[in-house]
């Protein structure tokens, strides 16, 4: 950032109540007093391009005159900054791919009849409707384009469309070129980079089948009508991290749209760390492995849901270290001796290996298989324990993988994930008391671990105990605080400390009683 002739620190509370309102009505994005210091170096980067010597000048511009109008338009594409990667949490498209789209296949294709209708050149038009909203760079469209051309066939012939739309025209220019660096490609895998992108010197290149299936649009969810015809009759709407930076009347509005945008069977992707959770009512959570996803619900509205916890994609492979990893903070009381090291556990950590791989092809029963044989040969590998809870936990078999991790508490009373994990499963089967155990223990063994903040949040805010839900996001916002905010949580698939620290401070905003 070049020199700063005004002082960002500078900016004072009054100051900062003039711009808040402005960014509030022009993008539905609220500003809270804790995000003061944030906003003002945004503010003065835009003053210095605008050569504005004072808060209090460029408050005078942006409220006065065509010019001032344009520049609050620079102002909100500095200020709504995106965060995406290309197949971000994997496990949304899993469902996608997996679940929901050949679902909506075989239901719409049948009414169809085959996709009867074909024009001359061989392409039919969509049938298969679904919208990115606040796509950022265009990685998202693109995946789900991706998705659905390894999924439905007459996909490459038009049958699906992917309609994009964005505030920030920067990014929506980006994601039109669709021009990616090697950093941006890293997590694909070498046949879906080689089938979908072109190389183009130092960068790839959306292949023309991509593109063919994608269409943007700028778009403000806060201010805009929902009246495009490609917002109309929708099958999925994606709008992942976004509503969380809105305040809490935008988000209600911004959630009835989408409501009447989707057909009478749509579904609708929001982040792994919102909920619909006092906000609406007029859709149903479809559990699925890793994540809830929200489907129209037709008729009469349903009882508001409590706000769910997702089952976490751990890694498998590190908790074979996890002891090494912990820090000396547990009292003795809560410490058991450690078992001495055995020579068995080297002779199973071949076939721990293998259960691992065989977890990742999601060949469960064949994994479980080996885990089995690793317990029945060593009660005391508690790693094995932890692995067999995984794959029950992603069965549904919550009260069996509850019953494997109590196992592992006997033998390793710190193991960390286990009381995680327990936190979880204790959630979904409706013993909030044990889930709120499971997460205090999480947090004695480690008081940084924001996740468990979040959730012991989630659960008290279920309960109506305000003060407790409310105390409990101000914990976890401040542990997030201090960490870098493209910094991946402990315990999440992928929500960076930014995507929950938004979420922490919209929830402090919205926990009170109703």
């Amino acid at each position: 950032m070049p020199d700063l002739k005004v002082n960002p620190n500078a900016l004072t509370k009054e100051e900062f109540a003039l711009f808040q309102p402005i960014i509030l009505q022009e993008s539905g994005i609220y500003f809270n007093i804790d995000q003061k210091d944030s906003l003002s170096f945004s503010l003065v980067e835009r003053m210095e391009k605008a050569g504005k010597r004072s808060f209090a000048d460029y408050y005078s511009f942006l409220t006065s005159g065509l010019e001032g109008r344009r520049e609050i338009f620079n102002l909100l594409d500095l200020i709504t900054v995106g965060e995406t990667d290309f197949f971000r949490t994997p496990a949304h498209f899993d469902v996608l791919r997996e679940f929901i789209l050949p679902e909506i296949a075989r239901r719409k294709f049948a009414r169809l009849n085959k996709l009867s209708k074909q024009n001359e050149a061989g392409h039919i038009e969509p049938v298969i409707k679904i919208w990115s909203a606040g796509c950022s760079t265009g990685e998202e469209p693109y995946t789900i384009a991706i998705n659905a051309l390894e999924t439905i066939p007459q996909a490459a012939y038009g049958a699906v469309s992917v309609f994009t739309t964005d505030v920030n025209r920067e990014r929506l220019e980006k994601a039109r070129l669709g021009l990616y660096s090697k950093k941006a490609v890293r997590n694909l895998g070498p046949e879906i980079l080689e089938k979908y992108f072109i190389p183009a010197g130092d960068k790839y290149e959306v292949s023309p089948s991509l593109r063919m299936m994608v269409k943007f649009a700028r778009h403000n969810l806060s201010k805009d009508e929902f009246d495009l015809g490609d917002m109309q009759d929708l099958d999925i709407i994606f709008c992942r991290n976004v509503l969380i930076y809105f305040d809490l009347a935008n988000t209600k509005k911004i959630i009835d749209n989408f409501y009447n945008c989707l057909n009478d069977e749509g579904y609708l992707f929001i982040g792994p760390a919102e909920s619909l959770w006092q906000i609406s009512n007029k859709f149903r959570a479809v559990e699925f492995p890793h994540v809830f996803i929200h489907r129209k619900q037709i008729g009469a509205a349903i009882e508001t849901e409590k706000p769910f916890i997702n089952i976490p994609e751990l890694d498998l492979e590190s908790v074979l270290h996890v002891a090494e990893e912990l820090p000396e903070i547990a009292e003795p009381a809560l410490r058991q001796e450690e078992p001495e090291k055995k020579p068995a556990l080297d002779a199973h950590l071949a076939d721990f290996e293998e259960g691992v791989r065989l977890f990742k092809e999601k060949k469960y029963d064949r994994a479980l298989t080996v885990f089995d044989k690793i317990i029945s040969e060593d009660r005391e590998f508690t790693q094995a324990y932890f692995a067999k809870a995984t794959i029950l936990s992603n069965q549904a078999e919550y009260a069996k993988a509850v019953a494997e991790l109590k196992r592992i508490i006997k033998v390793d009373n710190l193991f960390i994930e286990a009381y995680y994990l327990m936190g979880v499963l204790f959630n979904r089967l409706g013993d909030l008391d044990k889930a709120i155990e499971g997460f205090q223990k999480v947090i004695y063994i480690n008081p940084a671990m924001a996740l468990a903040y979040f959730n012991l949040g989630n659960i008290f805010y279920c309960q109506k105990r305000f003060k407790k839900a409310e105390r409990e996001f101000r914990n976890a916002s401040e542990i997030l605080a201090k960490r870098p905010k493209d910094e991946v949580v402990v315990f999440s698939e992928d929500v960076t400390t930014g995507v929950l620290l938004a979420a922490c401070k919209k929830n402090i905003e919205t926990v009170k009683p109703k």
